[in-house]
């Protein structure tokens, strides 16, 4: 499935088509370090994620992504 990365209002936004899966800030995790949400199913503002660096933060959300994906059946 083609995802795409698009910013809006200084987020990045994980899309799969025209749905946002999930939002990856620069700032604002513990210690000021980006964070990420993934934002299909159930979440809500505490589940945000901290991690070392936006590449991370944008690779850890990449894979939630295809577990999500894996789990409903949609791909290998």
């Amino acid at each position: 499935m083609k995802t795409s990365w698009r910013e809006e209002h200084g987020r990045e936004i994980l899309m799969l088509g025209s749905i946002e899966v999930g939002y990856v800030l620069a700032i604002g995790g513990k210690k000021d370090r980006p964070r990420w949400l993934f934002a299909l199913g159930r979440y809500d503002m505490s589940q945000w994620r901290t991690e070392i660096s936006i590449e991370r933060a944008r690779s850890s959300l990449e894979s939630m992504l295809q577990d999500w994906l894996r789990r409903a059946g949609l791909c290998d």
